[in-house]
């Protein structure tokens, strides 16, 4: 591989952290809240990569705007109570080699790393302080500014911030919603098999790991063809 700057964009809930339990206990919040029963944790994993809103409305798409809005305030109320209940330790663990992977990658001056998520900032914030990865990413694109995955934009925002095209870029992620976005975007697309979504699920994407470890081989396979 060249020293060529290639950029390695990752996904957050269910690629770099498991944070399904949360997710689910904060969902159910956020549906008792606005006194509505909570959709089951299948329903609710499935669409985790979403932003918060559309997520609410793709579960429930005859709700009320007022009944979408309760629920996503909820839900924001039960994260924060979560995240100031474990100052001492991380409210959702990395995956297995995560962080021995990410710095591996982080060494090597050929790779810069980056984060697309459905988050918003203040979620992406908050997992990026609890694990100490504040200087792994020299990109972070998050749903504040961005439409919802799988709108390409927060890639489109990363290349243009790095100064790298679309030809030297990969995402990384569990879901169909980071392949198709990375499909749209014209960028390199790696589905990983421990997250939210079936493998089924990521027909489309270029390339399929199943352990962390086979990241760094696989990107010198990419663009060694």
């Amino acid at each position: 591989m060249t020293d060529t700057p290639r950029l390695i964009l990752f996904d957050v809930d269910g690629t770099l952290v498991d944070s399904r339990k949360h997710i689910i206990f904060c969902m159910e919040a956020g549906f008792k809240s606005a006194n509505e029963q909570p959709p089951s944790p299948e329903e609710i994993i499935g669409v985790v990569g979403l932003t918060l809103k559309i997520s609410v409305e793709q579960l429930r798409p005859n709700f009320s705007p007022d009944t979408v809005s309760q629920i996503v305030l909820g839900f924001r109320q039960a994260y924060l109570h979560i995240y100031n209940s474990h100052s001492r330790k991380p409210s959702s663990p990395l995956f297995p080699y995560a962080r021995e992977i990410l710095e591996e990658l982080h060494l090597k001056s050929c790779f810069i790393l980056g984060i697309a998520t459905g988050n918003s900032r203040q979620g992406m914030e908050s997992f990026i302080k609890e694990h100490r990865l504040e200087s792994f990413f020299k990109t972070t694109q998050c749903t504040d500014y961005h439409p919802s995955k799988p709108h390409p934009a927060m890639i489109y925002s990363a290349l243009l911030e790095t100064g790298i095209d679309k030809y030297n870029t990969a995402i990384i992620g569990d879901t169909s919603f980071d392949i198709k976005m990375g499909v749209q975007a014209g960028v390199k697309t790696i589905g990983v098999s421990w997250g939210y979504h079936d493998v089924a699920d990521l027909v489309m994407a270029d390339y399929l790991v199943n352990d962390f470890r086979q990241i760094p081989e696989l990107l010198r396979v990419i663009w060694d063809e």
